[in-house]
Formats: structure tokens, sequence, C-alpha cells
């Protein structure tokens, strides 16, 4: 694992040597198991990462709580029974449904009860929360919107069929699947249903809504893409089920079905860019981060393939002997890919090399750029991974106001993050006081001339432009 750093160290010669002689004793290389955590029952559902914490349960309902930076225990919370839900955690809070019909609201901090609401369904989801409220379906034909605080009930609507699928929240909307094959859409504010759309078959995949679009898979074996308003756009073909969530993002959707293939296709038209057949079942979703998506099989490995290509960087075996398998969807946050097995262990992975928050300070390929000048120059060449840059001006400029180049295509700031070409700024040294900060910019969204910042690209040949005074 690398040297990650929280507040402020300074960062004498001293220091500096010390940090570098750690960093090569512990440094875990792609794919690396860093640590495990025994929750003493199968971990099929997939964690939650929120705060430097890592959030999961096992199969027998037990709700637990560990550091994500090397899994020590924090808390648990024990279930009256099974669960199959990821826990949602946000504002301080953990939500998560159970078998026994029953939505649970715990303290994120120390695990205690807040409130549970009986939905009258077994609870076979993760929940969604927007606006202060939790929605969520259950195993008896009903969509719910709870209070997130108090856990009354805001309204309830039937369904054709059985919700096996977490909602999605987005503008004032609720988009959720049936195993009656229908795709809904609800009014957030009031349960009325806006819209239907019928697919050949059951519905288990949880929506992605993203790019202005809605996609799903279904147990007809297709890949739905919807218009916000349920017209069809296109759809994709596969040989197996679609139970698992597609993931989206940079113009892409990747998505796994149970013939053993993974694909990317173009968002826009649905044309495959690459597949890539692992075998085995793969019921859970994929998630991507950085360059990297990653998805598992039932056979029991973990693996991380190249966004843009398709090729396989690892594979992840889960020790012991089988038939020890990964069935939770990976997580992955802080340069860490966090998976459950059948073995009743959480394990913490090394991620791709490259991949969001691993520490930079001592690559031996960081690139260094930029100088403080009247007349800043219009540009700073990047390279793949970490770059040391300035901000080229003697004034704070707005991190917004920067935009990125391929040499063909320009993107502001926000456009270049949405599309992967780069992730936030998350660290800095400031040269004045000689210290090394890792709190990030947070809503200081200044790039200041006394500091240096690291900037990491996923892409070769970048340039970052310069706003001119």
């Amino acid at each position: 694992m690398g040297i990650h750093l929280t507040g402020r160290l300074e960062m004498t010669r001293a220091t500096v040597l010390t940090c570098m002689v750690l960093a090569a004793c512990v440094w875990a290389a792609p794919g690396d198991q860093v640590w495990s955590y025994n929750a003493t029952g199968s971990v099929n559902v997939g964690p939650a990462v929120v705060g430097g914490r890592v959030y999961c349960a096992n199969t027998e309902g037990l709700v637990f709580c560990v550091e994500a930076s090397d899994g020590s225990f924090v808390w648990s919370y024990q279930l009256p029974t099974y669960t199959f839900s990821s826990p949602l955690v946000d504002g301080g809070y953990v939500y998560i449904g159970c078998w026994n019909n029953y939505m649970y609201c715990l303290n994120a901090d120390t695990g205690a009860f807040v409130w549970s609401y009986n939905t009258g369904g077994a609870i076979m989801n993760a929940a969604a929360l927007a606006g202060g409220k939790v929605f969520v379906g259950n195993y008896d034909q009903w969509m719910y919107c709870l209070d997130a605080s108090a856990g009354t009930r805001t309204w309830y609507t039937p369904m054709w069929g059985d919700i096996l699928a977490a909602p999605a929240v987005v503008d004032g909307h609720v988009y959720v699947g049936d195993d009656w094959a229908y795709m809904n859409c609800l009014n957030a504010g009031t349960g009325a249903i806006e819209w239907e759309y019928s697919t050949g078959d059951g519905i288990v995949s949880s929506a992605a809504v993203s790019e202005g679009r809605i996609f799903v898979g279904s147990d007809d074996y297709s890949l739905y893409c919807l218009e916000l308003d349920g017209d069809l756009i296109w759809s994709c073909a596969t040989g197996g089920l679609i139970g698992s969530s597609p993931a989206v993002g940079g113009g892409f959707v990747y998505f796994t079905s149970n013939d053993g293939v993974l694909r990317c296709l173009d968002v826009v038209t649905g044309d495959l860019e690459w597949s890539y057949t692992i075998g085995g079942l793969l019921p859970a979703s994929p998630a991507i981060s950085g360059p990297y998506v990653y998805a598992v099989d039932t056979l029991g490995l973990l693996y991380c393939f190249d966004r843009a290509d398709g090729s396989l960087e690892w594979t992840w075996i889960p020790p012991g002997i089988p038939p020890t398998a990964v069935r939770s969807s990976p997580a992955s946050a802080g340069g860490y890919v966090y998976v459950g097995c059948t073995d009743g262990y959480l394990y913490c992975i090394e991620a791709g090399a490259g991949d969001p928050g691993e520490w930079p300070m001592f690559r031996h390929d960081l690139a260094r750029s930029g100088e403080h000048s009247p007349t800043p120059p219009p540009s700073f060449a990047l390279d793949h991974g970490w770059n040391l840059i300035g901000s080229g001006a003697l004034d704070p400029t707005p991190l917004a106001d920067y935009s990125l180049t391929d040499g063909v295509e320009t993107k502001s700031w926000s456009d270049a993050l949405g599309a992967g070409w780069v992730q936030n700024i998350v660290f800095y040294y400031d040269l004045k006081y000689l210290e090394c900060r890792a709190d990030g910019l947070g809503a200081d969204d200044q790039l200041r001339p006394c500091f240096g910042y690291w900037l990491l690209t996923y892409r070769a040949g970048l340039s970052l432009l310069i706003p001119q005074p």
C-alpha cells in the first residue's frame, strides 16, 4: 500500500528520506491484496466506501464498518435476519433493507439504531436517496418513499411486478425496473407513474441514468438505452441474462451478462467498442474508476481492464480453498478496490496504477512543469499519470477557468473530468511553508502561485491550457 497522508506534514530532508524508505518497503503492486476483514459470513453485497470507511454486510444480516486504510474494525450491527442489499451511506447515516420487510437506518459513525420501517415485503435491493428522502422497492410490488431523518412514509405506489432492482433518482424522477418486464418512471415528489416501457422479460438490473439517457439490462438478454421520456434509442442483444447494473462514463457504457462477457458500448450509437470473455456467470455490476473497469465472476476472480481497449491489466484470486468466490460488486476508492467473498471476508486490493487516490510524492515518473511569471505560458504539457504543476500566474486563478486539449479536441475542466481525461487535484505542496497537504482543494478552487499541485491524467499527450490575463 502506498503512503497516504492526511492533514499536514513538515517535509524536512530527514522526513523525505524516511518516507522514501517506507514507501519502498510497503508499496504494493496493482492487483496485490492489501488487507482482509473477517465478516464471519458470506459477503455477497457490494460495499460502500465513504469518508475513509468501508460499509458492508454479510448474508446473515451483520452490517459492519471498517477503516478503509487498514480494515480495522469500527462497529457492527446485527439485523434480525438476512440481507441481500448493499448499504447506502449518506449524510451520516447508513440505510439498508432486510429480508424481514424492514428498511433500517443506522448512525454511520457508531452503528447505533436510528429508525426502521416495515414495507410489508422483503427488500432485495439497495435504496436511493435524494432531497432528504429514501426510495426503496420491495418484493411485494411496491415502491416506497420515506423521510430520511424520521423513517416516516411520504408515499407508496403499487407496481406491476416485484422490485428486485435498486432505483435511480435523478432530477425529480425515480427510475426502476420490475420483474414483470417494465421499466418505470415515477414522480419523486408524489409517486405518480409517469411512463412505463416494456422489455421482453423481467428486469432485475438497476438502471444507470447518465448523459441524459437511461441504461438498463433485462432478462430477455438485452441492454436497453432509453430517452428520459421512455422512448427507445437502441438495444444490444447478448447471450445471457443481464442482472447487473451497467456503469457509464466518458461516453461509454460497460456491462456484464450471464454469457460471461464484459462489453463496452458507445452510449450514443450502442456500437460495440470492445468485449472480453471472462467465463462463468457475471451477476455483479462492473465498476469504473479512472482509466480502468473492474469486474468479477462467480469462479472467484476479480479482473481489472483498461477502459480504452479492454486489455486485461491483472486478475486477483481470493486466498483459500475453492469454491471461494467473489460475489459482490467491486467498489473502487482512494486507489483501492474493495470486494466481498463467499469465504466470509471483505478484501482490499491495490487498484490499477494511476487509479485515483495514489499518493504521488515518491513516484519516479513525476513530471514537473509550470513557472510563475507575470506572463503565464499558454499551456503545460502533461504526461500520463501524476504531474506537478504551478498555477503559471502571479495571482490565484479559478480551476474552472482551465481547460485541456489532446491536440484535436479541447474540453473545459468540468468536461475533461466527465470524459475521464483527468482527476481532480487532491494533493498540493505549499512552497512558502514547505508543507505537504493532502486535504485537497475542497471549497478553495483557486490555484495559487505559492503552491505546487498534483494533477492526475489518464491519457498521454494532453496539455493544460492556462487562462491568460
